[in-house]
This record gives C-alpha cells, structure tokens and sequence, in this order.
C-alpha cells in the first residue's frame, strides 16, 4: 500500500498547471513537418528491393535523396530507376556514381 508521510495544503502555483500553448502548437507543427518528411521516403508501387536501396542511400546521401515516380533521384544529378540495377544509374559524378552502383549491386547480391 501506500503510506502517506506529511500531508501538504499547500497549492500548485497555477503557472505550473497553464500549458504554454504556443509552444504547444510549435512542437506539434514541427512533428508534422516531421512526419511528412518521413512520409516521403516511402516509394509508391516500388518494390521492396527498391524500398531497401532507397533506405541505405538516404544513409549514405542524407537530404539528398528523394523520390520522383518510380525512379529515385540523389543529389538531384543521379537517377536510379526500374529494375533498380547498377546499370540504371545514370547521371552524377563519376566517383558518386561507382559508389551507388557498387551499394546496389551488394543489396541485389543479398
């Protein structure tokens, strides 16, 4: 049970008890700033494969991975599109270009 060991009239100061609504709304638009955010990296009638290359290249490229359709664009010069090989990737610098179709090719290989 619960013992009680010095009971108390004392009252919360009501500025304790007002919520900063303000605040409030702040945090709440941040969360669904947020969560439209995160909404956006779910690809539409992709596949799962193409789901899990999207995922590791936000890793690799935060912010600069997106999608548009089907296709997956990054740093908004690189585009990866169906059947989502090493072969369809196209665009960008060459270093990042080997480097995309090299994830690729070890998340097809799994």
């Amino acid at each position: 049970g619960v013992k009680v060991l010095k009971s108390s009239n004392a009252s919360i100061p009501r500025s304790r008890l007002e919520v900063d609504m303000k605040a409030a709304r702040m945090r709440e638009k941040a969360s669904i700033n947020e969560r439209r955010r995160e909404s956006m990296k779910i690809g539409v009638g992709v596949s799962p494969l193409a789901q899990t290359i999207f995922n590791k290249l936000v890793k690799m490229f935060p912010c600069s991975v997106r999608w548009e359709g089907k296709t997956i664009v990054i740093m908004d010069d690189m585009r990866l599109t169906p059947p989502y090989s090493p072969e369809s990737c196209k665009g960008g610098k060459q270093q990042q270009l080997e480097r995309v179709r090299k994830m690729v090719q070890s998340v097809q290989q799994k």
